[in-house]
C-alpha cells in the first residue's frame, strides 16, 4: 500500500496542476499591460523582453496585442532601443535600462496614461515605454 502511494501521489499531484493550470506572473502582467493599452491610442510594435518570473512578458504582450514583437539583447540601451523602430519598449521596472529609459528624450514613461496612480504602476513589475521619434 505504501508502496503504492508513493508511485500515486506524484501523478495526482500532477494532474491536479494540468487540470487547474500554474499561475505564471508573466502571463499574467502580460494580459494586464495588454488590456490597458488596448484602452489607448499607443498599441505598436514591441521590444523588450519584460523578463519576469514565469518568462518573457514583452513578447507575450505583443502577440496579445497582435503586434510584432523586434526582439530584446543581452545588456539593452535606450539607444539600442530607440534604433530597433519598436513604438513601445517593455522593461522589467528594476532593470537599470528602465532608468535610462526615463532619462531619454526618446522616450516616454507610459505609467501615466496605463495606470491611476504612481502606487498602482508599482505594483506592476513591468514599464512601458514609448518611442518618440
Amino acid at each position: 500500500m505504501l508502496l503504492a502511494g508513493s508511485f500515486a501521489i506524484p501523478v495526482i499531484l500532477g494532474l491536479v496542476v494540468a487540470l487547474q493550470g500554474v499561475p505564471n506572473p508573466a502571463s499574467a502582467a502580460a494580459h494586464d499591460l495588454a488590456t490597458r493599452l488596448r484602452r489607448t491610442d499607443l498599441p505598436g510594435s514591441v521590444a523588450g523582453s519584460g523578463l519576469v518570473a514565469g518568462g518573457r512578458a514583452g513578447p507575450y504582450t505583443a502577440y496579445l496585442l497582435d503586434q510584432p514583437w523586434y526582439g530584446d539583447e543581452l545588456n539593452p540601451t535606450a539607444e539600442s532601443y530607440a534604433g530597433s523602430g519598436a513604438r513601445l519598449v517593455i522593461v522589467n521596472r528594476r532593470q537599470l535600462v528602465g532608468k535610462e529609459l526615463e532619462q531619454s528624450p526618446l522616450f516616454r514613461n507610459l505609467d501615466p496614461r496605463l495606470f491611476a496612480s504612481p502606487e498602482e504602476a508599482a505594483q506592476c513589475p513591468l514599464q512601458v515605454f514609448q518611442a518618440l521619434r
